[in-house]
């Protein structure tokens, strides 16, 4: 939430590309790793919690309205690009109201699960073990696709939360190291072959 404002506070009304740029970040990224949050809820987590309790109605409910206040921001950029670069400050000026409302809705509404669902969870009897395993589920039906946008902002999130060192110690615990790099190009019978570079050229010749 805290780089949608900042991107929306400090950006140049009159510059096309940044309203473009912000309209691909917020539909690839932000769009779609809060409506996967709001979607693994519904379908995973609070079916799971709702077999040992009842969950409050107007947790789910909150999630069409904030759906809805985010599609309206999902247009607003896009039409930016599009507007006369003397009619984009006007637009961002109600770019920046809507953003500031949907962020305190969206953080009430967040205060309000973080508050709840640790109360279920006790209440439930549920143990550490089994709330793993549907957070394993959730983190699964993101894909590779999806936890490339999702894990990110998940471990940026931590990282504010805890501290640099628990929030490394997480990454070398539970996540696969990078690929290693390609192999260096291979010199076969004076020969360069690579696909990197291209078609395979000869060497020149000596003498």
């Amino acid at each position: 939430m805290g780089e949608l404002s900042e991107a929306t506070r400090v950006m140049d009304a009159r510059a096309a590309w940044k309203w473009e740029n912000l309209a691909t970040w917020y539909q690839d990224y932000f769009y779609d790793v809060v409506h996967h949050h709001h979607d693994s809820e519904e379908q995973i987590y609070f079916p799971w919690l709702q077999t040992k309790g009842a969950i409050p109605a107007k947790i789910s409910a909150d999630h069409p309205e904030l759906m809805r206040a985010m599609d309206e921001l999902r247009d607003m950029p896009a039409s930016g690009a599009l507007k006369p670069a003397g009619e984009r400050a006007e637009l961002l000026a109600k770019l920046r109201e809507r953003v500031a409302a949907f962020v305190e809705d969206i953080h009430q509404h967040l205060a309000e699960e973080e508050e709840l669902i640790p109360k279920l969870l006790k209440e439930g009897g549920f143990t550490q073990e089994e709330e793993g395993a549907r957070v394993g589920q959730i983190i699964e039906s993101l894909g590779l696709d999806g936890n490339k946008k999702s894990l990110p902002v998940m471990l940026h999130g931590f990282k504010l939360w805890a501290v640099e060192e628990r929030a490394e110690a997480f990454v070398a615990e539970h996540l696969p190291p990078p690929p290693h790099p390609a192999p260096l190009p291979k010199l076969l019978d004076g020969r360069l072959s690579t696909a990197s570079l291209g078609p395979r050229r000869l060497a020149p010749r000596r003498g």
